[in-house]
């Protein structure tokens, strides 16, 4: 799940309307009862069916930040980088290949950056031992870079033997040969 910016700024919106909703109501509602010509135990089993609502409110925001958190941890996922290959306009298509490497090394993490950086050196192809090899990470630590960047369409693998052969994926050989001439 990836949320972008336009969308974090909506759930934090939503989050302090919340909020205010919760330190408001309470607060008002005092003003309102002896208008409403109820008694006070009528007024009280009234505010308890306030309680469920805001229990449902609570709820809702406990789920936008856990949202929230989800969306920092996941930034830069399959949605945001898909973003980066593709283009409607043919115009800005070169103009944004041009750009697309120094983006997309903009959100990958530095382990990320350094595995595609040996792959463009490689011409876009290596065994995965040898990448656990030249970069000095453990066996298990490449399996899940790779794993990562296989999920968010940088990379594909294809089983050969007891390894990998890791592929650069097109766009992104594009984008590299692109931002280098």
């Amino acid at each position: 799940m990836s949320i972008k910016n336009g969308g974090i700024r909506n759930i934090w919106l939503i989050l302090i309307v919340l909020i205010v909703i919760l330190i408001v109501v309470p607060l008002l509602y005092p003003l309102f009862v002896p208008y409403m010509g109820v008694s006070h135990m009528q007024s009280m089993a009234y505010m308890m069916g306030w309680g469920v609502v805001y229990l449902l409110v609570f709820v809702l925001l406990i789920g936008l930040v856990v949202a929230l958190a989800v969306s920092y941890t996941t930034r830069g996922t399959t949605s945001e980088v898909s973003s980066l290959s593709t283009s409607t306009n043919t115009n800005a298509k070169s103009e944004e290949k041009r750009n697309g490497l120094a983006d997309l090394m903009r959100i990958l993490t530095p382990e990320e950056k350094t595995v595609i950086n040996l792959l463009i050196q490689n011409g876009g192809e290596m065994l995965q031992k040898d990448i656990t090899r030249q970069l000095g990470f453990t066996r298990l630590k490449t399996h899940r870079i790779l794993e990562r960047m296989e999920n968010r369409n940088l990379i594909k693998r294809i089983r050969i033997g007891n390894t990998n052969k890791v592929f650069l994926e097109d766009w992104v050989m594009e984008a590299s040969k692109a931002s280098v001439g």
